[in-house]
């Protein structure tokens, strides 16, 4: 974006995050938030519920796939420990490449895929998990802390058609429904706030 970006470019931009809005207002562009009066239904992947009770379910789960696909988990840090003991883990944190998983239909001389790991919810956001020849296997084992988040975890495989199949651990929350209902008040607020300033500023003839 910075090798485009230039105050005397006519462009117009959609966006869906607030690094690239921060940075757009930084170089002296417009922003507009888009609030549709009714928007229409987020569509919910196909999840199925699994028995895993304990980390000998786990493993016994993880092996059944490991062979046949590469697989995105979910779990604590402690989880993480145990699992090196019977796979080759992969840790996912914030700070992975965003294009580094793009060929997980890809096996290792072994035969088995790659198993991947992430402990925080930036894990399953904003990477790019790919098995376009092949299968990816998700398994959420934790609730997320809102609605958005758990969604963004769900398409985090299944990306430009790939194949892909989602489990969730039976018993196991989907979402913190409060914590959701906080966030899109904050979020409504922002744009609030935002659409005032904005009016402010142009009825005081500083925005052209």
């Amino acid at each position: 974006m910075d090798n485009i970006l230039d105050k005397n470019t006519r462009c117009v931009g959609f966006t869906g995050t607030q690094v690239d809005n921060a940075l757009m207002k930084s170089r002296g562009f417009e922003s507009y938030n888009f609030w549709p009066d009714s928007a229409p239904k987020p569509i919910t992947p196909e999840v199925m519920a699994v028995r895993l009770p304990d980390i000998v379910s786990i493993v016994a789960f993880i092996n059944t796939h490991i062979f046949k696909e590469a697989v995105l988990l979910q779990c604590t840090e402690g989880l993480v420990a145990e699992l090196q003991t019977f796979f080759c883990v992969t840790l996912v944190t914030r700070s992975s490449p965003h294009n580094a998983f793009t060929r997980l239909d890809l096996p290792h001389a072994s035969g088995q895929y790659k198993l991947l790991v992430g402990t925080e919810h930036l894990a399953f956001r904003g990477i790019d998990y790919r098995a376009p020849d092949h299968r990816i296997c998700l398994v959420l084992t934790l609730p997320f802390a809102t609605e958005r988040e758990y969604r963004q975890a769900l398409m985090r495989v299944g990306r430009h058609g790939d194949e892909c199949i989602r489990y969730r651990k039976e018993g196991v929350a989907e979402f913190d429904p409060d914590e959701t209902l906080k966030a899109q008040a904050r979020h409504h607020f922002a744009s609030k706030l935002t659409k005032a300033k904005r009016m402010t500023r142009s009825s005081s003839g500083l925005d052209i």
